[in-house]
């Protein structure tokens, strides 16, 4: 199983939700759309979508892999620890978006869920109450990072997550990431070693 989130005024029917589906046909591909500009009724929101699915018995089994794009990766990052993902892949996160999103505070349209609304810089400080202080002991990260991303400064990710997370720095690309190709091999091979992981257990026991 893998559970994309996406970004910041995007939806669940996002173009890399719709890459992966395509790109990996064989695998159980969850995009939900939340309310990614409102922190805790977006966490609120993924938290009930997805719990329920995860506790069901034909899931068991299943590896539990994280993909979140921008505010994705920042909400992917707490949620993945509190419900017991195996794995976190952060495409171009926003890991500090209450600096990050001050410069786009304001008047903002979604046109993928068609809807307009107002970031306030309340709003915006409210993201920090789900940072999540990266750690060795944590759920194991992936970071793919566009360095050519206009909005974000690669930098930010790779330093936060600098000999803890496995990061892929990619020249180039766009906050939008232009290098899904290779991130699909990424994603991919990282479901595969725990699919393996999990079969290796179930056949010590």
């Amino acid at each position: 199983m893998i559970v994309y989130l996406h970004g910041l005024n995007s939806a669940g029917s996002s173009g890399k939700a719709a890459v992966l589906r395509a790109s990996l046909p064989e695998l159980q591909i969850i995009s939900p759309t939340y309310p990614a500009h409102t922190a805790a009724k977006a966490v609120e929101t993924l938290t009930d979508s997805l719990q329920p699915l995860l506790e069901e018995d034909r899931h068991v089994d299943e590896p539990r892999l994280m993909v979140g794009s921008s505010m994705g990766g920042f909400y992917g990052a707490w949620l993945a620890q509190r419900l017991r993902f195996q794995h976190l892949v952060m495409i171009n996160p926003a890991l500090v978006p209450w600096e990050l999103l001050l410069q786009v505070a304001g008047w903002q349209y979604n046109q993928a869920q068609d809807e307009r609304y107002y970031l306030s810089r309340e709003m915006v400080a409210a993201t920090r109450e789900f940072a999540i202080e990266p750690s060795p002991d944590g759920v194991p990260t992936t970071l793919l990072l566009d360095k050519g991303d206009e909005l974000i400064d690669y930098r930010i990710a790779e330093g936060i997550y600098q000999g803890i997370g496995d990061i892929h720095c990619f020249e180039g690309g766009s906050h939008t990431f232009d290098h899904m190709e290779e991130a699909v091999g990424i994603i991919g091979g990282i479901h595969q070693r725990l699919v393996e992981e999990i079969q290796s257990a179930n056949e010590r026991e």
